[in-house]
């Protein structure tokens, strides 16, 4: 008896959870006509494989409103996103969207975006083990149109 109370209560919570009702309401509201919409965080796409000497070596990429730009087509290294919390030690402005960083056999570069005036900016540093770091240069904008 308990047994089929339960079952039966489970099956009405998954018919609610199915139901239109529920689905509609998990859905993001739409902006109204004519609002302009926030543009979004771009997101970093690594395509990064081991050579026949064991050298991580592909490209880096930003994926921005659905469209890939290669940024560095033979980058040699790990790449990974840098923590937000990491971005003060690394020299990276608290108003970056995103950055990482790719390291390999004592260097590497660090890497970030900023958004301004319908555009994105991405520089690049290079760093290495001796505690090294270059300067940050601009080696890329993209239009977010």
């Amino acid at each position: 008896m308990l047994l089929t109370r339960c079952c039966t209560a489970f099956a009405a919570f998954i018919v609610f959870a199915a139901s239109p009702a529920a689905v509609r309401a998990e859905r993001p509201a739409t902006p109204p006509a004519g609002a302009k919409a926030e543009a979004a965080t771009p997101t970093w796409v690594f395509d990064i494989k081991e050579d026949a000497e064991g050298t991580p070596r592909g490209s880096v990429s930003l994926s921005v409103q659905g469209r890939k730009v290669v940024l560095f087509t033979n980058a040699i290294g790990n790449y990974s996103e840098v923590e937000r919390s990491e971005y003060r030690r690394k020299r990276i402005p608290a108003k970056a969207l995103t950055a990482c960083s790719g390291w390999w056999a004592g260097s590497g570069e660090d890497v970030y975006v900023v958004r301004s005036k319908g555009q994105l900016s991405v520089y690049k540093a290079t760093v290495d083990s001796q505690g090294g770091a270059g300067r940050f240069r601009l080696i890329r904008t993209i239009r977010e149109s």
